[in-house]
């Protein structure tokens, strides 16, 4: 008999155990009695018995496992957004060692699509370019889009080889590359260097095992030993788009900043036992040395927790966008059959006292596990007043492309990524003075603004009347097909006007996106600092000693 499983969705079933807006209360004081124990009993059991019921009379046949972890998903879907339950595939992707390649992935036009190479391992040398799509791994189709088969796919034993069949942008067919599986520690610092006029850049790209160890021994090494602090001008720190990591890491890169006994962060919970007071207890490495720490809204949790005690004990600059706005602590939890629960335990205080939670994150009925007390205005050591429960504002505010302009809009439908991949299809590798020409760009541009009509259908200005000619009766289509020709024309018209504004910057924008198809992933972090307005601004900030101290300050 043919087994059937089918797709459905159960995480109704928790509501017996969980109510969507009652379950918690935070005043609650009922752990020790018998009420709440029985609630539990009370609860398992309940769930048990329709986990039971489902699997054996329902009209249809269903997976054991998948409906076991839904049922778990819809439960955790109840508390906040980043308790969690891991599967096998989870803790792969998320390990900073592990058996692979040397690749990172997304999922990019509904393909699994290669987006950074790790200096070092097999896939650098293989010829594979960011950019390609991975179709299949030994010859067994990836689902479309799906990134936990590619990464399941690649498992393997250290030393055997796999090969990856890819598309190529531009390429007429089919490649093959076979490269041997390494032990691969997933990099926590991707740049670190002197940049120009003696400013340290170190880009920190995540809070992994030992990050912490590496931050002090780079900043070491460019201070100390290859320089002298008399030649260094300021440091500048980098955590856009760093989503974190562990915290015991961002204590120690806090003590190679911050002044010994600086207060870093409080965490605070539910219990007594989850309070805990961090305190740097080391010498920095480059004291007094100026301090500018870039952020942008991919910057969470523990890169926002050292951005906020740079910020509160007036260490330094934050300069770049609001930050995320992660302010919860998780504990994990390993389970049977290689499974784990990451669990919200606690909350982060800065030093001032502030959340850095945003409550909008959080279902309505649980915002209140953050006491009102962490949130408004609180003061840094100098006096300088800064909000809680928003995440940490810069003291600079500076975004990495002028928002509403034509780069903006264009970098936001991935055409500069897409039409670099298909372009760099033609070399082997790029001409030493290679240069965007007029025809390359003529290109570009017909190919982006076809894009940027189909990308401003879907979300933009031309949404509405997209919807009206796809749900038109026949009798009208013809008369709405005119009527979006002729917006259409007006909208690229309209844009081309804009294009003579930002031709330069396009082009530099387009050309660097090519060439980083062919650098190292220290070379791509050069190429983006080139056109990188945040850190131009924390560069010019750091080569201003008047300007710097004076946003230390309170205001007047």
């Amino acid at each position: 008999m043919k087994i059937r499983y089918l797709p459905i969705r159960v995480s109704a079933l928790v509501i017996f155990l969980f109510g969507c807006s009652s379950f918690y209360s935070p005043t609650v004081q009922a752990q020790e009695s018998d009420d709440y124990y029985r609630g539990i009993a009370r609860g398992l059991e309940l769930f048990g018995e329709v986990y039971r019921e489902v699997l054996e009379r329902y009209v249809g046949q269903i997976d054991p496992a998948l409906l076991a972890e839904r049922g778990i998903n819809g439960m955790l879907s109840q508390l906040d957004p980043y308790s969690a339950y891991l599967s096998p595939n989870d803790d792969y992707r998320r390990s900073t060692v592990r058996i692979g390649i040397g690749v990172e992935v997304e999922v990019r036009n509904g393909l699994v699509t290669i987006v950074d190479i790790y200096d070092g391992y097999s896939a650098a040398g293989s010829g594979l370019r960011i950019g390609d799509h991975i179709l299949a791994v030994d010859n067994v189709p990836i689902p479309a889009a799906s990134i936990d088969s590619f990464y399941h796919q690649l498992k393997g034993e250290r030393g055997t080889y796999v090969r990856l069949s890819v598309m190529r942008e531009g390429a007429a067919k089919l490649l093959q590359f076979d490269m041997e599986r390494e032990r691969i520690r997933i990099p926590n610092i991707s740049f670190a260097g002197i940049v120009d006029n003696g400013i340290v850049y170190i880009k920190l790209d995540r809070f992994g095992d030992n990050a912490g160890n590496e931050f002090r021994g780079e900043l070491l090494r460019l201070t100390r030993h290859e320089h002298s602090l008399e030649d260094i001008r300021g440091v500048i720190v980098d955590l856009r788009n760093n989503s974190g990591g562990i915290l015991e890491e961002v204590i120690e890169v806090s003590n190679a900043l911050l002044p010994k006994d600086d207060l870093i962060v409080t965490t605070d919970g539910r219990d007594s036992v989850e309070r805990e007071v961090w305190v740097t207890e080391r010498d920095p490495v480059a004291p007094g040395l100026p301090l500018v720490i870039l952020v942008n809204k991919g910057t969470a949790s523990a890169s926002e927790i050292l951005a906020g005690a740079v910020q509160d004990n007036d260490r330094g600059i934050i300069v770049g966008e609001p930050t995320l706005g992660k302010g919860l602590v998780q504990s994990v939890q390993h389970l049977p059959f290689d499974a784990s629960l990451r669990l919200t335990t606690a909350w982060y205080v800065t030093p001032s006292g502030r959340s850095i939670q945003r409550l909008n994150l959080l279902l309505p009925e649980i915002r209140s596990i953050i006491p009102d007390s962490l949130e408004g205005d609180f003061t840094t050591r100098n006096g300088r007043i800064v909000r809680g429960g928003e995440g940490i504002h810069p003291d600079m505010l500076t975004r990495q492309l002028p928002e509403g302009s034509l780069l903006s809009r264009l970098d936001r439908t991935g055409i500069f990524f897409t039409f670099a991949s298909r372009f760099s299809a033609q070399f082997d590798s790029l001409p030493t003075e290679f240069q965007v020409d007029t025809k390359t760009l003529e290109t570009f541009e017909t190919v982006a603004f076809d894009e940027l009509v189909v990308y401003e259908s879907r979300q933009g200005a031309l949404a509405l009347l997209d919807s009206l000619k796809r749900s038109s009766p026949i009798p009208a289509s013809s008369k709405l097909q005119a009527l979006w020709d002729e917006v259409r024309t007006e909208f690229i018209a309209n844009e081309r006007k804009a294009l003579g504004q930002e031709r330069d910057q396009i082009r530099d924008y387009l050309e660097r996106e090519i060439k980083k198809k062919f650098s190292s992933s220290s070379g791509r972090v050069r190429l983006d600092l080139e056109g990188d307005l945040p850190y131009q601004t924390a560069r010019n900030l750091l080569l201003n000693s008047r300007r710097y101290n004076s946003l230390l300050k309170p205001l007047d």
